[in-house]
């Protein structure tokens, strides 16, 4: 794609960018009455804030002297093992992992 320079005054990627600019953890229902506040006929959906988004890490926007945006690489949440649902064995497959839980319980 290369640069892009910062968008133009009026266009809903600057309300995007300078949203993102003051609050980058913004999500796109805090987004989304802000963008429509300008543009009422935009068809900005949930995936639109996401591309901004990445565009910005990846460095395709020529930022205004002074202007940051960080935008942090959040790991997504491993979920801890209770919170798994194992699913409902039957047959040999319960058993098995009956013997391997009594196997576990013994070390």
């Amino acid at each position: 794609m290369g640069l892009r320079k910062y968008p133009k005054e009026g266009t809903i990627g600057r309300v995007v960018l300078d949203a993102l600019a003051k609050d980058p953890q913004i999500t796109t229902e805090d987004l989304l009455p802000i963008v429509l506040k300008d543009h009422p006929e935009s068809k900005f959906g949930k995936t639109h804030l996401s591309w901004y988004k990445h565009q910005v890490k990846k460095g395709n926007y020529i930022l205004p002297k002074g202007m940051k945006i960080l935008i942090s690489k959040a790991r997504p949440q491993v979920a801890k093992q209770q919170d798994v649902k194992q699913p409902k064995l039957k047959g040999k497959a319960a058993r098995a992992a009956q013997k391997n839980r009594q196997f576990q319980a013994k070390k």
